[in-house]
């Protein structure tokens, strides 16, 4: 905010998908704190209303995420369409556990367990086919200890739950002008995406080694 006051700049893109910055929680146990809510609606709502208390009059600067009815596919998508190539895409990081944050494991930039992680590969696999980032792990590995697929699991049973307008409202508050049925909308069409992920790892994972 200091760097864009001093430049005189009025809007500040911070730039999250609608899937991720509503982050709806996979469980009841991931509730509130447990689930970030820093690019949240009421997060930047509430940042704007600071930003123009303690602003000068005629200066204050505002706030937005203009990927907020975008789903990471949508995202992925508009950047394949925009020429931006594969090769350029998958070295970037969305790990929400990237190797400082790990105990031990390859130091790949991408754990490829995490909630992040798993949104990720459901917008590069459709807007390119593939994704060829380099994960530490698999969370459809058979192979894999059950300890580390707390997040694939929840994820599917997440889905294979209704999620409605009520848990829309009642995980965190939204600000006056939202209208709830654009965000359904993009919860939705990410709860898709990420459907078709599990679909596309079930051709892929191998079976458990006996």
């Amino acid at each position: 905010m200091h760097a864009a006051a001093a430049e005189h700049v009025p809007v500040v893109h911070l730039p999250e998908n609608g899937q991720l910055a509503l982050n709806p929680p996979l469980s009841a146990a991931r509730a509130g704190a447990c689930s970030t809510r820093s690019v949240h609606p009421w997060t930047v709502h509430h940042l704007n209303r600071v930003i123009s208390e303690v602003a000068e009059p005629g200066s204050a600067i505002r706030v937005e995420n203009p990927f907020a009815t975008l789903t990471k596919g949508d995202v992925c998508a508009a950047a394949h369409d925009a020429g931006m190539p594969q090769r350029v895409l998958e070295p970037t990081l969305s790990c929400g556990a990237p190797p400082d944050r790990r105990p031990a494991g390859p130091a790949l930039a991408h754990c490829g367990l995490c909630y992040p992680c798993l949104v990720r590969r459901s917008g590069l696999v459709p807007a390119f086919g593939e994704d060829r980032t380099p994960y530490a792990a698999d969370p459809w590995d058979p192979d894999l200890p059950v300890s580390r697929t707390g997040n694939w699991q929840a994820l599917r049973r997440w889905l294979d739950t209704e999620w409605s307008m009520l848990d829309l409202v009642a995980d965190a508050p939204l600000p006056p002008d939202t209208q709830p049925a654009s965000l359904m909308e993009v919860v939705e069409r990410g709860r898709g995406e990420l459907r078709a992920l599990i679909a596309w790892a079930g051709k892929r994972a191998p079976r458990k080694a006996s």
